[in-house]
């Protein structure tokens, strides 16, 4: 261990390398602020899995409805993640975009491919994170994380906005 980093070759991620940071590691953000590693994961609703660090960044933080513009307002979201991914900085990263039902399947499919492409597009133009790391997917509305239609078959606005929502995945990461 050196530095609160330990480089595990052989695990069971991508490419065979987990990379593990203390929590306390502290990452800068673009204003100069210093922050725990730790508390900024925290922040974004992130968790340890097998496969690395998952984040779910909210379409409502993101994108407004039918949109893959993003939206001002998430810039200090995404300046938490660069900051993730700068702390991590050998680790690849898989962003994923969902939408919620409302739509055809493959208008959702498209939409939800364009999200993950566009927190892609300003991870890169904004906080100069390296495009060969990044990789984008969709899923449009295949894997819902809460109800988009409430039991009685009526609609679920609360349920559908988290379901349209950016996946962050910063494989062989762990605390």
């Amino acid at each position: 261990e050196i530095l609160g980093m330990n480089i595990d070759i052989g695990g069971d991620c991508s490419g065979g390398t987990s990379l593990t940071l203390d929590r306390d590691t502290v990452v800068e953000l673009r204003d100069g602020v210093e922050v725990q590693l730790g508390d900024v994961i925290d922040d974004l609703g992130g968790e340890d899995t097998d496969e690395g660090i998952e984040i779910d960044l909210p379409s409502g933080v993101l994108f407004d409805f039918n949109s893959t513009a993003i939206r001002p307002d998430a810039e200090p979201e995404l300046e938490k993640v660069a900051a993730i991914l700068d702390a991590y900085a050998e680790a690849e990263v898989v962003l994923t975009g969902h939408t919620d039902s409302v739509g055809s399947d493959a208008d959702n499919q498209r939409l939800s491919e364009q999200r993950a492409e566009s927190v892609r597009d300003e991870l890169v133009q904004q906080y100069q994170v390296e495009t060969a790391r990044l990789t984008t997917a969709g899923k449009g509305e295949k894997e819902p994380v809460a109800p988009n239609e409430n039991p009685d078959g009526s609609d679920d606005p609360a349920g559908r906005e988290q379901n349209r929502r950016v996946e962050v995945l910063v494989l062989g990461a762990n605390l």
